[in-house]
């Protein structure tokens, strides 16, 4: 009986998406029909769409359930129903708002210029916080759709949860990750190009010695800043940067390695953070081994956050331009909404800050 219904949901999934009962936001046959169709029992009918209803495919709205395998289209059903509750609400949401670089996001698109834009449109602007939990996650986007939110900006982090997004009815645009082959747009720093302006920033600054320090949190192998790094050093006729990873700001094990190596270094090395706050911990770890900032070490990060400019000496950073990726994910949300093609990946051009932390 498992196999059965484990062949009927992929048959019916297969049937959704293809499109054989209509546009995503039509509504989903009853159960007598699907038996009537798939030739099956209530009872197998009934478990096959209620995995379908949890992997997002499908998804119930009163006593009904419609197709959610995408945008709901402007004809259907449900977008007819979506837009009687429409809430003139925009759903933001936000992986954790703890963290610095997604409150940096999060207070650009809660800014006085994109509020105001917003408020003129008749629109306000909802925010949630899921944490790490996927299910928490899931049922905060559920909720933006169940209450008429026009559309979603979402910080998604580290991860691509697919069953959340790729069968949600509401546009989204994703703000600060690069997520290539996804169903949804999304607004990106260009990592590799802010990476080689890194680069070049040290060596003209007369380092010829390099390290990068990169996040656990990112596989080395699609770390475009580690990759744009080297690159860059080695258009310069530069040897590839020594490689260290911390887990973040607190991590004493990978410090420790880090001031096994610069105790043993002579001659002044350049540094290039993951982000600010990596490089906020190299700051401390320095200092506890008696190297001194700019002169034996210099130091770029990455986000420009605002712990950037009250480090001594200031950090010099990549900055992300934060208000501007939020202007372009609230722009490209209502293209999304008013039906118009948009493209996949919006890229905001890096710009250097240089401050004290690299000027010998």
């Amino acid at each position: 009986m498992r196999t059965n219904i484990a062949a009927l949901q992929k048959k019916l999934k297969s049937d959704v998406i293809s499109g054989k009962f209509g546009p995503s936001g039509s509504r989903l046959p009853s159960l007598r029909e699907l038996c009537e169709a798939y030739e099956g029992s209530y009872v197998t009918l009934q478990k096959a769409v209620s995995a379908l209803r949890d992997e997002g495919v499908i998804s119930s709205f009163g006593k009904k359930e419609y197709l959610t395998y995408g945008i709901a289209d402007s004809s259907s059903e449900l977008a007819a129903m979506l837009a009687k509750k429409d809430s003139r609400a925009i759903g933001l949401y936000v992986r954790s708002v703890e963290n610095p670089f997604f409150a940096a996001l999060s207070s650009s698109v809660l800014s006085s210029s994109i509020t105001s834009s917003l408020n003129s449109e008749g629109y306000t602007v909802l925010i949630s916080s899921g944490g790490d939990d996927k299910e928490k996650e899931k049922a905060i986007i559920r909720k933006f759709v169940s209450i008429g939110c026009a559309g979603i900006i979402s910080f998604p982090g580290g991860y691509y949860p697919s069953e959340i997004y790729d069968y949600c009815p509401l546009p989204v645009v994703f703000l600060g990750k690069e997520l290539t082959g996804r169903s949804r747009p999304c607004i990106a720093v260009k990592n590799e190009t802010a990476a080689r302006m890194a680069a070049k920033h040290l060596y003209d600054a007369g380092y010829r010695d390099f390290v990068y320090i990169g996040s656990e949190t990112v596989d080395q192998t699609s770390d475009k800043r580690y990759v744009g790094f080297t690159k860059e050093l080695e258009k310069l006729g530069e040897a590839p940067p020594a490689l260290f990873r911390v887990t973040g700001f607190g991590d004493e094990r990978g410090y420790a390695q880090i001031k096994r190596y610069f105790k043993s270094k002579n001659d002044p090395v350049g540094v290039f953070c993951y982000h600010d706050l990596i490089a906020a911990g190299l700051y401390g770890a320095l200092s506890s081994i008696g190297k001194s900032i700019p002169q034996d070490v210099g130091v770029v990060g990455f986000d420009d956050l605002f712990v950037a400019p009250l480090l001594r000496p200031g950090l010099s950073t990549v900055s992300c331009r934060f208000d501007l990726m939020a202007k372009k994910a609230t722009k490209l949300l209502f293209e999304l909404v008013e039906r118009k093609t948009v493209p996949d990946i919006t890229y905001v051009n890096p710009v250097l800050t240089v401050r004290g932390s690299s000027q010998r």
